[in-house]
């Protein structure tokens, strides 16, 4: 029984001493996740919109659970850097992404009832601020937050109406 009890104690000291050899790491995403990215910015440069929103879907496809090294040294989730690049493209990108993308959030926004309202809204706010219906579920999607005291996210979901849809015709006084 002795014998026992002190391999116990030595493999214990053993996981210590494996679990100190071992650093922190962060999850990160496959590097296809990172290129689609970089392929979007590349055809999105050259106004070639239909191969650069196909390379963004792979982005919001992607499973999210890691990170991507940014340009600027930081790692992000990928479904953020993609909502970002998808917001900094010039009006006619922008306008190219609402031809391509505005019947699916449509869908989508009618689809937001009952259980499924909040992982919908949220995917349209992810992915189709920029669409026709992308403010109303923006402001959903605040509403829902705040009626559930999370009211951090509430504020992003409405904030995100003012910085990134300024043509927006929810009340600029009721966002804010």
């Amino acid at each position: 029984a002795r014998v026992v009890a002190a391999d116990a104690a030595v493999a214990g000291v053993d996981d210590d001493a494996q679990q100190a050899q071992h650093p922190f790491l962060l999850p990160t995403q496959p590097t296809e996740i990172g290129e689609a990215i970089e392929d979007f910015r590349r055809f999105a440069g050259r106004k070639q919109w239909e191969k650069a929103f196909k390379h963004l879907q792979k982005v919001f496809e992607a499973k999210s659970t890691g990170l991507v090294l940014t340009d600027s040294g930081i790692m992000l989730p990928s479904r953020l850097i993609a909502r970002e690049a998808l917001l900094e493209l010039p009006p006619a990108g922008q306008d190219a992404y609402r031809l391509f993308f505005d019947a699916e959030a449509k869908k989508l926004l009618e689809q937001a009832q009952g259980a499924e309202e909040l992982p919908k809204l949220t995917q349209i706010v992810t992915q189709y601020l920029v669409t026709s219906v992308g403010d109303e579920a923006a402001n959903r999607l605040g509403d829902l937050h705040f009626e559930a005291g999370n009211f951090a996210q509430a504020v992003n979901a409405w904030q995100s109406i003012l910085e990134e849809r300024p043509d927006s015709k929810i009340s600029r006084a009721k966002l804010r």
